[in-house]
């Protein structure tokens, strides 16, 4: 289960850590309310990140979340470039290989752009799923 206690643990985090910790929390909540099992937060391998790894029915999905306190700069899930993307392939190879699951199709790339108030509560949680 995941906890109810979305909110930032560190007061001397930069904002936007904390803010992105914030998201991932809500993230992985709404999966898992959602009939996600939450397999992984944070999974680190080689030069990359992947915020949650998931599991439904059987299928990963490799879950990049991006939260944002504003739309002034765009929307959240525009920061998921072609860069990041690359990034994201070769950390959910390596997650794949380390714990020995099948590359062939069992798997995808979702993304959850979150934009939050300034009361940290959420304004608006779109998942996008098999996004690239």
């Amino acid at each position: 289960m995941i906890s109810d206690n979305a909110t930032p643990e560190a007061s001397d985090a930069p904002a936007h850590l904390a803010l992105g910790r914030l998201g991932e929390k809500a993230a992985a909540k709404f999966l898992w309310a959602n009939g996600y099992r939450i397999l992984r937060t944070n999974y680190e391998s080689g030069r990359g990140e992947i915020d949650l790894i998931a599991e439904k029915v059987g299928r990963i999905h490799f879950v990049e979340v991006k939260t944002r306190s504003s739309e002034s700069l765009g929307r959240p899930e525009e920061r998921i470039d072609t860069k990041k993307r690359e990034m994201l392939r070769e950390t959910a190879q390596r997650y794949l290989a380390e714990f020995r699951h099948s590359p062939d199709g069992g798997w995808q790339f979702d993304a959850i752009a979150i934009l939050m108030r300034p009361d940290s509560t959420i304004q608006r949680l779109e998942h996008q799923e098999n996004v690239f």
